[in-house]
């Protein structure tokens, strides 16, 4: 999603295409999972004919003016593209039959719950010593959160939606008053792009663990203002 969002950006600049070799093996692998997430973004995958295998001896053929770009490998920053968000967020609009899914469940298990939902991303496992989830961080930012969010909203009570799949590590977060519940997003057992979209539905609130981490970045990214 960087990768492309950021060409994207640099392609509408330079009035070029971003477009894939044919022989990208991660985008073939989950065309069905784009289609069904972002019908959109999956309109907008070109990829190279399968006779053009070598990229560098046709650039080099090539007399016209290139521009090489010397970013990281995915351009791994909103700052390439932040500048036309609204065009981004079209372009990672959700499918319509998954955004009823998610609704659908959303309704199903917070119908009566009413409180303001603090949603929480954990990713433990990677990053390790660079930027993974820590209970003792994330205990403190909560702590000042709800102080925060109690200074603003009166009157309210508040419930946890944390997302990550070590149950182990979700039940090391303090869960106190004035949590009033606490949802674990694990349970549902929903794809990748389902709980992208659930976090959008559900999240009036967002504190990412992990700062490394990408999907939670565009899951805060993807959310309305």
């Amino acid at each position: 999603m960087y990768r492309f969002a950021s060409l994207y950006a640099m392609g509408k600049l330079l009035n070029r295409t971003p477009v894939y070799v044919h022989d990208e093996s991660t985008m073939h692998q989950i065309d069905k999972e784009l289609a069904y997430a972002f019908p959109n973004f999956h309109s907008k995958i070109y990829f190279l004919r399968k006779n053009v295998t070598d990229i560098h001896t046709l650039l080099s053929q090539n007399k016209g003016r290139a521009l090489m770009l010397t970013g990281e490998p995915v351009f791994e920053n909103t700052r390439y593209f932040n500048h036309m968000r609204p065009q981004i967020l079209k372009i990672f609009e959700f499918g319509k039959e998954l955004v009823s899914k998610v609704a659908a469940i959303k309704e199903k298990i917070i119908s009566e719950d009413k409180s303001h939902k603090i949603c929480i991303h954990t990713r433990v496992g990677d990053f390790t010593g660079m930027g993974e989830s820590k209970t003792g961080e994330i205990n403190k930012a909560l702590v000042r959160i709800i102080k925060i969010l109690t200074r603003l909203l009166r009157n309210k009570t508040y419930s946890l939606v944390l997302f990550g799949t070590d149950k182990g590590f979700l039940k090391t977060i303090k869960t106190e008053e004035p949590i009033s519940k606490v949802h674990y997003v694990t349970d549902l057992n929903l794809s990748r792009g389902e709980e992208l979209n659930f976090a959008q539905q559900i999240c009036d609130s967002f504190l990412d663990s992990a700062d490394l981490s990408s999907f939670a970045a565009w899951m805060g990214y993807l959310m309305p203002e």
